[in-house]
């Protein structure tokens, strides 16, 4: 009975309930893998992503026209060699990790592998002319492990510029579309905090989220709450309404921009019949389910929102 159960699992093909998305990278990924180091922005830039005991999961890129995707897979792997000094690697290449037919559009994709007595991996390179950008990536695994099926099915996975103008960014169990001009500003993660800050062209996108909300919250309901966090802030004028017929509890966040002689860049805007992005709407709520409390808000021009999207494409629970 075991062995016909685990020659179902093994037929099915490995579990990939994650997800990993960054600058416009998404990947499938086993549950138990985070993500490990991230550097770089949308042009140059790497993610690596872990289980408990290794990196699993490296993905770099790197924009640039009429690029050689030969030459920059073999400096690639000379240096791959050169940082594993304690255990010889046997690199091959044009291996079968990821077939053509799974990644159809790529026509430059090569595939690799490499084996050493400490660590074996396999691995992909294509140059995507959409969003101009040169991707390798490669999945790591023990000696031992019988780690092709993993890695093609991760590999099969990347995507690389998002789809109908949006990005995925997800991490930390937080998965979230943003529209793809937005470009991440500023960022904080830690294990009981997420804040993800995009902009473009003068607009602000920010989605937070905070952990063991019914700590948190104590004795307080959430709007009290909420003005407790927000009591500090001088960037904007804000308000709060309650919002009715929600999934969870719910407010609504509004204001403007607190800006010096603001007033008077407002009155200069309508004169000239401009919409500056100068307004904030948002939404704050609270998940019981997972515990958390999530807000998304947005400084836009006037009757021009992005944030109801981005909102309704967060599942909290």
């Amino acid at each position: 009975m075991r062995a016909a159960v685990k020659e179902r699992k093994r037929q099915a093909g490995p579990s990939l309930d994650g997800l990993i998305g960054w600058q416009g990278i998404t990947a499938r990924v086993p549950a138990d893998w985070n993500l490990g180091a991230l550097g770089g922005d949308g042009r140059t830039g790497y993610v690596r992503v872990d289980d408990e005991r290794m990196p699993r999961l490296e993905v770099k890129w790197s924009s640039a026209q009429n690029v050689n995707t030969d030459r920059v897979l073999t400096r690639y792997l000379t240096q791959l060699g050169k940082t594993s000094r304690q255990d010889t690697i046997a690199v091959a290449r044009d291996t079968r990790v990821v077939s053509r037919r799974q990644q159809p559009t790529r026509k430059s994709l090569e595939c690799f592998s490499w084996r050493g007595q400490r660590q074996q991996g396999h691995g992909v390179i294509w140059y995507c002319p959409q969003c101009r950008r040169t991707v390798i990536a490669q999945v790591r695994g023990g000696p031992q492990e019988d780690l092709l099926p993993l890695a093609g099915a991760v590999l099969s996975s990347l995507e690389d510029h998002g789809r109908d103008g949006w990005y995925t960014w997800a991490l930390y169990g937080l998965a979230v579309e943003v529209p793809r001009e937005f470009e991440l500003a500023r960022q904080q993660l830690m294990a009981g905090y997420l804040d993800l800050q995009f902009e473009w062209k003068g607009r602000r996108l920010r989605v937070q989220r905070w952990g063991m909300a019914e700590m948190a919250l104590a004795e307080r309901d959430l709007e009290h709450w909420v003005e407790l966090e927000y009591v500090k802030r001088r960037d904007v004028r804000w308000r709060l309404h309650p919002l009715a017929g929600e999934a969870h509890p719910s407010l609504e966040l509004e204001g403007e921009c607190r800006r010096p002689f603001h007033w008077l860049r407002k009155v200069a805007a309508g004169l000239v019949r401009l919409r500056p992005p100068i307004f904030l709407s948002g939404k704050v709520w609270h998940c019981a389910a997972s515990n958390r409390i999530y807000a998304v808000e947005e400084v836009h021009k006037e009757g021009d929102e992005r944030w109801p999207r981005v909102a309704a494409s967060i599942a909290c629970h």
